[in-house]
């Protein structure tokens, strides 16, 4: 007489047929992968084809991630061509991600199934490295290919500088020689930095405090909580600020920056990792924070010496990227302060760096046109204070009536007459 099967018996088949759809299933995503790259590469669209003749780098990715979202491909592009001024990109591929899983390679679909994810990913090689972009938003993707792309480079100057590393890692120190990074020795470097930051549990192993103030970290040298991961994360959070740096003179509640931080900031700059006018921005920064005061502008001497610092900056960076913030900052500054001190001079200044700022814009700006009215009144010039009146007051009305395109379009044709 036959025994009866064992119930372990159809449990071991039914997980054999599951393990091998499984693996079928994703053998199929990998062969429709390769597929895709193998098509756009014999096939490139004009977008791709434009891509790589500016960056000398290949645009990688599904057509519904590349083509059909020109808004994150212009985020990429417009964050790539900023580094680009810097110098090198040291970059071999670019490569946008599908959030759908069955469009993502291998490694992808492992990093989706078992970690927490990553907004963007640099994976270094024997030379350049290769970029991945999840990230969705605009703003977001510019952030992630600026901390990348501050990856390659920083690989790049290792491999050619390794002083370096021992440099910065020497601004990352307590006072008794400590490191300050949560792990510390590069132990948290590719291959393990998934392992390490992803998974769930270990990655309480180096979990940053993001509840920390912002005291806190810049005292100790740091932009971020995340800086504070490892040396490498600390490198491209560095570099990826000095990128989204806007120069204003409007009082800060934050702390100045720490002696530890402008240090690492020097030295990023040294070796090309921010862009070489930065530090000097940082120095305008300070005068025009201090010249303005609690609540206005209230000491007219440092603004003259912003006048004096800011034009040797623009003599010494020509079309630099913070040439439009440094004549708004400096007029800005002038405008503002107290009727009570004499600064004839300074008011002309202030105009032609007004005007300036208004003929770079694609559109009229409202604010300018009525401060460009006062300060030629203030300087006697009836003529052209009644110009700017009325292109301002008709400006104001056309928007109400034919809305913000042909107002700007008008506005600007009024100028130029």
């Amino acid at each position: 007489m036959a025994e009866p099967k064992k119930p372990k018996g159809k449990i071991r088949r039914a997980l054999e047929k599951i393990v091998a759809g499984a693996v079928l299933l994703h053998a199929g995503t990998q062969l429709s992968y390769l597929a895709n790259d193998l098509y756009h590469s014999a096939r490139p669209s004009a977008v791709r084809v434009a891509f790589e003749q500016e960056f000398g780098i290949p645009l990688k990715g599904w057509a519904s991630d590349i083509e059909n979202k020109p808004q994150q491909i212009t985020a990429i592009t417009e964050a790539l061509r900023e580094e680009k001024t810097e110098g090198d990109l040291h970059i071999n591929t670019i490569r946008v991600e599908s959030p759908n899983y069955l469009k993502k390679s291998i490694d992808e679909q492992f990093y989706q199934i078992f970690t927490f994810g990553y907004s963007g990913l640099c994976i270094p090689g024997s030379g350049n490295a290769e970029i991945k972009i999840n990230a969705r938003d605009a703003g977001d993707i510019q952030r992630t290919v600026h901390h990348e792309a501050k990856h390659a480079k920083a690989f790049a100057v290792m491999r050619a500088h390794p002083e370096f590393l021992e440099r910065w890692d020497a601004l990352s120190r307590d006072g008794e020689g400590n490191s300050l990074y949560h792990v510390p020795n590069r132990l948290y470097h590719p291959p393990f930095r998934p392992i390490f930051s992803w998974l769930p549990g270990l990655h309480n192993i180096v979990q940053d405090d993001r509840s920390q103030s912002p005291t806190h970290y810049e005292n100790l040298g740091f932009v971020s909580p995340y800086a504070m991961t490892d040396i490498d994360e600390d490198i491209a959070e560095t570099g990826a600020s000095a990128e989204g740096f806007v120069l204003d003179c409007l009082p800060s509640s934050r702390a100045p920056i720490s002696d530890t931080l402008r240090k690492k900031y020097r030295l990023a700059e040294e070796y090309g990792l921010v862009p070489q006018e930065y530090n000097s921005m940082l120095n305008l920064q300070d005068l025009a924070r201090a010249a303005w005061g609690s609540d206005q502008v209230t000491d007219a001497t440092i603004v003259d010496s912003f006048i004096r610092s800011s034009q040797a900056f623009l003599e010494e960076h020509p079309g630099s990227r913070w040439e439009q913030d440094v004549l708004g900052t400096r007029g800005t500054l002038i405008y503002n302060l107290p009727k009570t001190v004499e600064f004839g001079q300074f008011r002309l200044i202030a105009i032609v760096d007004f005007e300036t700022l208004l003929r770079s814009k694609p559109g009229c700006d409202y604010l300018l046109l009525e401060a460009l009215e006062r300060l030629h009144t203030s300087t006697g010039n009836s003529d052209a204070a009644s110009m700017y009146t009325g292109v301002r007051l008709r400006y104001l009305a056309e928007m109400r009536s034919l809305g913000s395109q042909e107002a700007n379009q008008n506005c600007k044709a009024a100028l130029l007459q």
